[in-house]
């Protein structure tokens, strides 16, 4: 049984260290700047702009669910997580166990800001990344189909999220630590042709290998 944890921590340790791609051609559209966040080294969030040429939030959430500031929001963070452990916000062990190993509901974490650079302090990193129209379409179309919505296609809003301007939705999947908050950035990055790990359950390890082809700044 050691043997087998050992394994599984090395596979998982590569994994973390190698990523999905080694090389980029480079490309002339890179017209989207992208934001994404790490805070604690614990959890990786997209922060998009509100809206764009490209793309419009406002069409798809009522940004006043999001805090009375909401006309002043110029990009919002994108997180997805378990529903509970968002929700109660329980550190203790049995807590912690279930939302690792009992696969459960999953919910939505949107942020709004006025700018990406966001006031966390010396625990916060942020990176910029530059994406093509195409690509930042491919991002969006991934995280707008993550929230659960009605059967009128509406978002579903639970309640205020972390913070004063953020909300929690109900979202689509479960979690586990097969499939993490890091998890689900990662895939999300990895549609926009954003370099990320193999194995992406861990915020450092996201962080570590983004990259794509037009870059990345900050």
């Amino acid at each position: 049984m050691l043997l087998g944890l050992l394994g599984i921590c090395f596979v998982a340790l590569i994994g973390a260290f190698t990523p999905t791609k080694w090389f980029y051609g480079k490309q002339a559209d890179c017209s989207v700047p992208i934001y994404i966040s790490n805070v604690n080294n614990f959890h990786a969030e997209i922060i998009l702009p509100v809206s764009n040429e490209a793309f419009d939030w406002r069409k798809q959430l009522d940004l006043q669910q999001l805090g009375q500031d909401a006309d002043k929001y110029q990009y919002l963070s994108f997180g997805w997580g378990d529903r509970n452990f968002f929700l109660n916000a329980s550190f203790d062990p049995i807590a912690i166990f279930d939302v690792l190993f009992i696969p459960g509901p999953s919910v939505m974490h949107v942020w709004g800001h006025t700018t990406p650079q966001l006031q966390l302090g010396a625990a916060f990193e942020l990176k910029q990344v530059n994406l093509s129209k195409a690509e930042y379409l491919q991002l969006t179309k991934f995280i707008n189909h993550s929230f659960q919505r009605s059967a009128d296609n509406q978002t579903s809003y639970i309640k205020q999220g972390l913070y004063q301007n953020s909300g929690f939705y109900e979202a689509i999947g479960s979690y586990s630590f097969l499939h993490t908050c890091n998890t689900w950035t990662a895939e999300a990055l990895r549609v926009a042709d954003v370099n990320t790990p193999l194995w992406g359950a861990l915020a450092p390890a996201v962080m570590r290998q983004i990259d794509c082809d037009c870059g990345l700044s900050l």
